[in-house]
């Protein structure tokens, strides 16, 4: 079966999404395991913070904020409204 390179590039595109959300899960994972244990070490150590309110990366509201901003800068970059400039040295 022949497949066009248009659904080629398709489908490299979902295949691409679905290990980037599935490493997401992992690291959100992973990263929430590490704050349990990093807040018990900063509290033994007398840290204070608002530890009821964390700053916390993995967040959807936070990573959907980065993934706009990474989408605002690509969409710039590929409108050719920025410039990049070449430095002499």
């Amino acid at each position: 079966m022949i497949i066009s390179p248009k659904l080629q590039s398709a489908l490299l595109g979902n295949i691409i999404f679905m290990i980037f959300v599935s490493n997401m899960f992992t690291a959100d994972e992973f990263s929430r395991e590490t704050m349990v244990k990093q807040r018990s070490e900063f509290l033994q150590w007398g840290l204070m913070a608002d530890w009821s309110n964390p700053y916390i990366t993995s967040d959807k509201e936070f990573v959907q904020h980065e993934l706009s901003v990474f989408q605002q800068m690509y969409d710039k970059v590929s409108s050719k409204q920025v410039q990049v400039s070449s430095f002499d040295t």
